[in-house]
């Protein structure tokens, strides 16, 4: 398995949009943004985009991309279901 990562450019960029998100600009030019640094990681051989930050999927959905999109918010939901209807149980750390 190989990962590629955002370069400092990038995560800078990354760090303002988010920063935006939170201010509640949820603008075209921001998911513009978000579609383009997600798409210039797909060119440098991304084959999964990991949406760690909570504001990014709100700006960033599946289908705005060429590759599956893993959403750390989507993520954590379905595990709080799973714990919540005990199908796994509550972590104890």
């Amino acid at each position: 398995m190989h990962y590629v990562l955002p370069d400092d450019d990038e995560v800078d960029e990354l760090t303002q949009l988010s920063f935006e998100v939170k201010r509640g600009n949820k603008s075209d030019k921001i998911r513009a943004d978000m579609r383009r640094l997600a798409a210039t990681l797909v060119e440098r051989g991304a084959d999964l985009i990991v949406s760690g930050c909570t504001e990014f999927p709100l700006v960033l959905a599946a289908d705005d991309l060429e590759v599956p999109l893993l959403s750390s918010t989507d993520e954590l939901v379905r595990k709080t279901i799973a714990i919540a209807l005990g199908h796994i149980p509550l972590p104890t750390s």
